[in-house]
């Protein structure tokens, strides 16, 4: 049943999420152009900036948990377990940020831009606890990769399309 005190709450927490990461790249961008920090400081807000989008991206997943909760396009209540994760050759070209995000997207459910049989296939194979996840993001110039997870090896693997 949709709480929509729960739905506000989740968007303001959303909005505290997004100040937060903003602050956090405002102060990275800042260490980076005006100072002459060593690379580990630099590192650290850096760092800094990951936590706080990988706090927002678990929040937006949240949300949208809720928005789509009567849909064909239902996102799971769970914490997926990747395992190990390998990416390939080619998606070394990704950022840590895009590689952050998605991962977060991807442990909690929300499996991207993919069909409806995709979904509910995904969705099938995490409630059987079996199978291949499989999650298609957009990254840079409207680029495409996946992140594929076998649940039972616990094994990820992240590529870009084509590979």
């Amino acid at each position: 049943m949709f709480n929509p005190i729960i739905y506000v709450i989740t968007k303001i927490r959303l909005f505290f999420a997004k100040n937060r990461a903003q602050a956090a790249k405002k102060a990275m961008n800042h260490m980076i152009t005006h100072t002459r920090a060593a690379a580990d400081e630099i590192d650290w807000y850096y760092n800094q900036f990951l936590c706080r989008v990988k706090e927002q991206e678990r929040i937006a997943v949240k949300l949208k948990r809720l928005q789509n909760q009567y849909t064909d396009f239902a996102i799971l209540k769970v914490k997926l377990d990747t395992g190990e994760i390998q990416q390939s050759e080619k998606a070394q070209e990704l950022t840590k940020l895009d590689i952050s995000t998605a991962l977060t997207r991807h442990i909690h459910g929300d499996w991207g831009d993919l069909s409806r049989n995709q979904w509910i296939d995904n969705n099938m194979a995490v409630l059987e606890g079996h199978g291949i996840i499989r999650s298609r993001y957009r990254y840079h110039g409207g680029r495409v990769f996946f992140i594929n997870t076998d649940i039972l090896r616990k094994q990820t693997r992240i590529c870009l399309e084509g590979e």
